[in-house]
């Protein structure tokens, strides 16, 4: 679908665009920048004369600066009418070739015909679901037009620049929306033209795309025995056996592909001695178990629930292969997946009869006798599919099993299900579980949180120890923090605590923010609810169940569970997240710190708040608050986020606020 994507000429639009609005880009910084300059000349004008001729000097070059005309001499150097390369396709791959297949043209046969039926509906879906993010965008796009159509007063101009971009960058979304329906539906058009081109009650046979080849025209010699075999004894002499010829043979023993090539550098080792295995990072064979009386829970390759989408970032290789359990979908009940990575991720579910488990071969009593027997004998899992099974991937050091877990009292309640104070390996940590009867959408979020716990250690960020999800239920373990939630410690403790104190709590989390911010970490749920304390009185961020790893995340839908009065207008407004929301959520857990824990926006609704902040409302300096802080907040809800303070420059601002307790 990449080739068709450039095919089709789509990059020709997306490029021009994408140049344009750099250079719209460039032009509106000089307008700023033009704008700054005039507005200091206005205010500085009327000193000595020396003075007075510099400002005149200035006024005619700032009233001699065209924006739209500044990168003119550079684009006129830089563009060029040379046409975008196209893809040049090799079509002697068919050279001596007689059967169905043309080129430029989809094949129909009897294999293929249900296939291309399936794509056709999928693209189908794909061409529906984009309306409603076009007509999102162009209701986005005709808003901020009338907005900007306001501002259209001199002295007002500088302040529709950032509206002008925000507008651009909505267009190109627009048209991308636009651009992504038009490729989508022209791929489900050219499928469903060729289907109903094709007879379904007399479709070609697939075996009519080997008997096309003419063996002499071709002096293609066949594969050796020992690397294909037909079910019927015979070599294999067909299309698939003249496509992998038309590539070098591995070097080794008389060019078979069946012998094992010498071992290069960064290549997987081949040792095999009975159920033992080599794999990376390993300095000695791993021992696989065939024992009947042995739990499935206590073999390393078995992986548990761990959701699909987790499972598929640590198959790596082609032949890494781990045992996971999933729910079918319309019963809901357990079964067993063996995935593979094999030219992409493939996932085949464990058949259970009466005699045992099996893929597509033999019956054996066991999962683990299955798994090493496929393994040992080094031939494909399915027909269809050729993955060969070569290395397991064993559970990483965060995999913990669930029975190594004891949970004790329970200290709170989480978005997915309760949290406990539990003991692992002796020592005392915290428990985040998730509810059984949760979706899986919701479970995948749920794992997502501990995945990102997992990549950072601070001392402002809770600890990750690890996720158990051998069974139900999933759990993430971290340290255990004594104080307990930031929010009810200050809602106990906060009225009596030094005004010093509260400053270090406000700079131990910028600290942890500005970690997360140097990782292209968004929080998006930055609150005293979901920062813990120590006993020492330290504060650590927690709960990352909405952060996101990018430095920019958009939502078109789902804004229900948003939390209003923490969340900033342009997150709210147009779904946008970047570093600099969690700034302004920041800035309302200041204001928590200092308050004692009270609620923002006391005794307003979520949406009564909203307006009023869109409208200029800021919350009022908390009592005994100091001014140096109380400005630092007010910097955080600044309604344009391009002014607002990175963490870097907050926890300098905190460092120096400090020193006047001393």
């Amino acid at each position: 679908m990449k080739i068709f994507w450039l095919k089709t000429g789509l990059w020709s639009s997306i490029l021009p665009m994408y140049m344009a609005a750099q250079e719209e880009y460039c032009q509106d910084s000089v307008f700023q920048c033009k704008a700054i300059l005039n507005e200091y000349i206005d205010i500085s004008d009327g000193c000595h004369k020396e003075a007075s001729d510099i400002h005149a000097s200035m006024r005619d070059v700032l009233a001699s600066t065209d924006p739209k005309k500044e990168y003119v001499s550079f684009i006129e150097e830089c563009q060029t009418d040379a046409p975008i390369e196209r893809l040049q396709f090799d079509n002697r791959l068919l050279d001596g070739y007689n059967g169905i297949l043309k080129l430029d043209e989809i094949t129909v046969d009897d294999t293929t015909y249900e296939v291309l039926d399936q794509l056709r509906s999928n693209y189908k879906t794909q061409v529906t679901n984009k309306e409603p993010d076009i007509s999102s965008y162009l209701e986005q796009v005709n808003s901020v037009k009338s907005e900007l159509s306001t501002l259209s007063a001199p002295t007002t101009k500088s302040q529709a620049v950032p509206k002008r971009r925000h507008l651009k960058w909505l267009e190109r979304k627009l048209k991308e929306a636009h651009l992504y329906k038009n490729r989508q539906q022209k791929i489900y058009d050219t499928i469903t033209q060729r289907l109903q081109q094709s007879d379904r009650s007399n479709l070609p046979k697939a075996s009519s795309l080997e008997s096309g080849f003419n063996e002499q025209q071709n002096g293609i010699p066949p594969l050796p025995q020992s690397r294909a075999v037909s079910a019927a004894g015979g070599s294999d002499t067909g299309f698939k056996s003249k496509l992998t010829k038309m590539f070098k043979p591995r070097p080794g023993g008389e060019g078979s592909y069946a012998d094992t090539p010498p071992l290069r550098p960064g290549k997987r080792p081949s040792y095999r001695d009975e159920y033992c295995v080599m794999i990376p990072g390993e300095s000695k064979p791993i021992k696989m178990t065939d024992n009947p009386e042995s739990p499935l829970e206590d073999e390393e390759w078995f992986h548990g629930i761990l959701p699909r989408e987790e499972v598929q970032r640590l198959l790596k290789q082609d032949g890494d292969y781990l045992v996971r359990e999933s729910k079918k979908r319309q019963t809901n009940e357990s079964q067993y997946v063996l995935s593979v990575m094999w030219q992409g991720s493939k996932h085949f579910i464990i058949q259970k009869g009466d005699g045992g488990w099996r893929l597509e071969g033999n019956i054996y009593s066991t999962i683990q006798e299955l798994i090493i027997q496929q393994h040992k004998s080094n031939t494909a899992v399915t027909n269809k599919s050729q993955a060969i099974l070569k290395a397991p991937v064993m559970r990483e050091i965060w995999q913990i099993k669930n029975d190594d877990i004891s949970l004790e009292d329970k200290i709170g309640v989480g978005n997915f299900g309760e949290v406990y104070k539990g003991i692992y390996k002796g020592n005392v940590v915290a428990v985040k579980t998730c509810k059984e009867e949760l979706q899986e959408d919701q479970k995948k979020k749920f794992i997502g949180e501990g995945r990102i716990l997992r990549r950072y250690d601070h001392p402002n960020i809770v600890k990750f120890v690890g996720i158990a999800a051998q069974k139900n239920p999933v759990m993430i373990v971290m340290e255990f923090v004594s104080g307990g939630a930031l929010l009810s410690w200050l809602r106990k403790h906060g009225m009596a605590e030094p005004k010093r104190n509260l400053v270090q709590m406000c700079l131990d989390a910028a600290n942890g923010m500005a970690y997360l911010e140097s990782k292209s970490v968004i929080h998006r749920d930055l609150a005293a609810r979901n920062c813990l304390i120590s006993e020492s009185k330290i504060v650590k961020i927690s709960d990352f169940g909405m952060s996101r790893e990018e430095e920019t995340y958009e939502v078109t839908q789902g804004m229900r569970q948003i939390p209003i009065k923490w969340t900033a207008p342009e997150a709210l407004n147009y779904g946008k997240y970047t570093s600099l929301c969690d700034v302004w959520s920041y800035g309302i857990l200041m204001w928590e710190i200092f308050s004692s824990g009270k609620t923002p926006y006391t005794g307003m609704r979520n949406q009564e708040a909203r307006d009023k902040v869109d409208a200029g409302y800021r919350m009022s300096c908390p009592e005994g608050c100091p001014n140096a802080i109380y400005s630092l907040m007010r910097d955080c809800w600044d309604e344009r986020p391009d002014r607002r303070p990175h963490f870097s420059r907050i926890v300098l601002d905190l460092q120096e606020a400090l020193q006047n307790f001393r």
